[in-house]
């Protein structure tokens, strides 16, 4: 047997930095925003090669084009970062509801739902298992108190019927205000007290943070990082009269485990990349949570909602109390809240007999403040109430990193839609949608750096777009997105009020448009956005329009993930400069200009380690403050 050692090799340039007459410091202000950047409209083709200028055969994390133009690296998204297969739910030992002791009724003519809820508390308190629903209609409503039918409240559980048209769940009652068919979750993330701060501002996407304090933290824990919306945040965005009612409030940002402590030199690794800068002005604060619920599983079933028979489905129906709706306000099909590495596979609403064309009442998956969730072959259809405050969205994304795959969203207001500054990192990739009333879109609060990958749009298109709509003046939709990609869209057919345009972005700072195909393909990128003040220079990026057919790689969030899990090993868990860590530093990222302070005569030291217990760091540090240093990776593979 041989040994194959395979390399990795990074480079990294030092240069000393400018000093300007009397200025030893440079901090941003409150009043900062920013910098006026001439609107200048790009339509530009792809290379010979099909490939985009920004991402070239041999991109790498991190990788920049001359206008500091990069595409985020989306290979985490899914469950535990599409670094394992879904698991295969194991045959042996279920939990059949339908018999002793449990006896759920098959037929859907009684109701089942503590037969169902008592077979999942007691997989719960086995410590997991699967609760199988054979093949049959189940009916289930929300008992007196309760705000969901079925909730799965602890990790490792899994609901699993027959198969999609096989296994029914039917939920029976009109009247589902703020109510679910199934819960995975109760709650948010809980802290434990132990916090820290950021010690320095960070501006690209990194694993590595300078942190004040590194204490009673550890590998594997969880965390939850938030902000505070200081009245800088707002102003950098525009946003200071528009947003001045969410002035001073602490929003959660990024959900991360860690893979690395350094008390030594107070810094911890996380699991994913930042997505967006974090800035001191900002009040940055890495909370340690307990661990959340992982491991939940829906599969192999259909579920529908009986119509309500009443009248009244206008646009603010859900106001008028007696009316459909206001009873469907709110009703969610399956919402998944504050949950990690889990899934939901092959399941379909249906048309339940007595329903017009209706199978659901109003939502279907909300992915809310989750992280690393997949849904798969998955397809909801037809909600009764599509009226405002946020009813007849069938996929909803509030949390970190989710993967959409493979599936389908027909008949909706918003087929797909993202919401919130912690909506970031996300991929929706290899997915359908038909006919909503409204567009696709990135709703509000700045869901930042998420990637469309090979939508296909039928009657649809993707917005992305300031919105100047909201519940008052002082709490407007805002500024919806920054760093999001839409790769590869294929427009069937636009949407009616589109006219032929299937892309519409205009992004904070910089956004993303490569590779359009089909019958439709227009993009819209010349906007100029409805709240004057929001900072939406300079016109997004469109690349590719009409060539997607040659677009290569077909799909971005495949490729990035085969790179980086084939040599993942290969990567690191740090990389410091005396002592300090550098900036933007990811794992697989190979090429690094670090600017040392002005005045700097002594060569610093670079250290590094490596993110594979057995992998070998070799270092050549550079000769001198404008040197290049280079640092090789090898990890040992048995062929």
């Amino acid at each position: 047997m041989r040994r194959k050692w395979p390399l990795l090799l990074l480079a990294f340039t030092l240069t000393v930095g400018l000093s300007l007459p009397g200025v030893h410091e440079v901090r941003a202000s409150e009043g900062d925003s920013q910098p006026s950047i001439d609107r200048i409209s790009e339509n530009l083709s792809l290379g010979m090669d099909g490939r985009s200028r920004l991402y070239p055969n041999d991109w790498y994390p991190g990788f920049k084009d001359e206008q500091g133009r990069f595409l985020h690296d989306f290979s985490y998204a899914g469950y535990r970062r599409g670094e394992t297969e879904l698991p295969k739910t194991a045959k042996n030992n279920r939990i059949d509801v339908t018999k002793s002791p449990y006896f759920a009724d098959p037929s859907g003519n009684r109701d089942a739902t503590q037969a169902i809820q008592k077979a999942i508390d007691d997989a719960v308190a086995l410590g997991g298992g699967v609760v199988y629903l054979p093949k049959g209609t189940y009916q289930v409503n929300p008992r007196d108190g309760k705000d969901y039918s079925l909730n799965i409240p602890a990790s490792r559980v899994v609901l699993k019927g027959d198969g999609m048209n096989k296994t029914h769940i039917y939920n029976a009652q009109q009247n589902m205000k703020n109510k679910d068919i199934i819960r995975i979750g109760n709650g948010d993330w809980k802290k434990t007290g132990i916090s820290t701060k950021l010690r320095k501002s960070v501006t690209d996407p990194t694993v590595l943070l300078p942190v004040e304090d590194t204490s009673g933290f550890a590998v594997n824990d969880y965390l939850v990082i938030s902000f505070e919306t200081t009245p800088g945040f707002l102003r950098e965005l525009g946003m200071q009269n528009k947003w001045s009612s969410r002035l001073g409030k602490v929003k959660p940002l990024f959900y991360r485990q860690i893979v690395g402590v350094d008390s030594e030199n107070k810094t911890i690794t996380l699991d994913i990349p930042t997505r967006y800068p974090m800035k001191l002005r900002d009040d940055i604060t890495i909370s340690q949570t307990a661990d959340p619920i992982v491991e939940v599983g829906l599969e192999d079933f259909s579920i529908a909602n009986i119509q309500n028979a009443k009248s009244g489905l206008g646009e603010d129906d859900f106001k008028v109390v007696g009316t459909a709706g206001y009873e469907a306000d709110n009703a969610k099909a399956v919402n998944v809240i504050a949950v990690a590495n889990s899934w939901i596979r092959n399941i379909n609403t249906y048309k339940p007999t007595g329903n017009a064309n209706y199978h659901l009442l109003s939502k279907g998956i909300i992915l809310d403040r989750t992280k690393n969730v997949t849904v798969d072959h998955v397809t909801m259809q037809y909600p009764q109430y599509r009226g405002a405050n946020g009813n007849g969205y069938l996929y909803q994304f509030i949390g970190n990193d989710n993967l959409i795959k493979n599936s389908k969203a027909i008949g909706a207001r918003h087929s797909f839609t993202y919401a919130n500054f912690s909506a970031n990192g996300n991929v929706l990739q290899s997915s359908y949608s038909e006919k909503p009333s409204l567009l696709t879109d990135f709703h509000m609060y700045l869901s930042m750096a998420n990637l469309i990958d090979n939508l296909v749009v039928n009657g649809d298109g993707i917005s992305a777009i300031t919105r100047d709509y909201g519940s008052s003046q002082t709490n407007r939709h805002g500024v919806v997105t920054t760093e999001s990609v839409f790769w590869n869209t294929t427009g069937q057919a636009a949407h009616p009020s589109k006219s032929g345009v299937i892309v519409e972005s205009e992004q904070f700072g910089n956004g993303y448009v490569i590779g359009t195909k089909g019958k439709d393909i227009g993009v819209n990128v010349n906007i100029v956005g409805s709240i004057p003040d929001a900072n939406t220079q300079p016109f997004d990026m469109a690349e590719g329009i009409g060539e997607g057919d040659r677009l290569s790689p077909q799909s971005l969030y495949q490729d990035q993930s085969k790179k980086r899990i084939k040599d993942i090993h290969l990567g690191l868990q740090s990389l410091l400069v005396n002592g300090e860590p550098i900036g933007g530093m990811q794992f697989l990222r190979t090429d690094y200009d670090h600017t040392l302070p002005y005045g700097t005569t002594e060569t610093p030291i670079i250290s590094a380690k490596a993110y594979a217990k057995d992998a070998k760091v070799k270092i050549k540090q550079p000769q001198g403050t404008n040197g290049t240093g280079e640092i090789t990776v090898s990890y040992r593979d048995h062929t």
